[in-house]
């Protein structure tokens, strides 16, 4: 991504990437961790504490990337192997940032991926 689409990019969590992310910058322990595929209904995201009712456990600040247009978005995904390019187009959405703004593309680059609503 730095490489590719923004270069001033930061990815700076002290959490790796694979155990899960913090989200305001403080040593709280990360919600989640990753666990073993989810008995044959693919991989996920398991609690590795309580969750209060309520509780933020995602944002997107620390983890997620915006492309500044659609020629941006291509430019990164046909730079990845095959594989991860398909990854990365199931990680990828669209959003508004602002009531009644344009749609921007964002995606994901840890382990929030693996969020659902399950």
């Amino acid at each position: 991504y730095k490489e590719i689409v923004d270069a001033d990019a930061a990815f700076d969590d002290p959490v790796p990437p694979t155990d899960g992310y913090t989200l305001h910058g403080d040593e709280m322990k990360a919600p989640f961790y990753a666990a073993h595929s989810g008995g044959g209904r693919g991989r996920g995201l398991f609690a590795s504490r309580d969750i209060k009712k309520g509780e933020l456990v995602h944002d997107g600040k620390k983890s997620d990337v915006g492309f500044p247009d659609g020629t941006a978005w291509r430019r990164f995904v046909f730079s990845l192997p095959r594989k991860k390019a398909c990854d990365v187009i199931d990680w990828t959405w669209t959003q508004r940032v602002e009531k009644g703004g344009e749609y921007k593309i964002f995606s994901a680059m840890n382990i929030s991926v693996l969020l659902n609503n399950s």
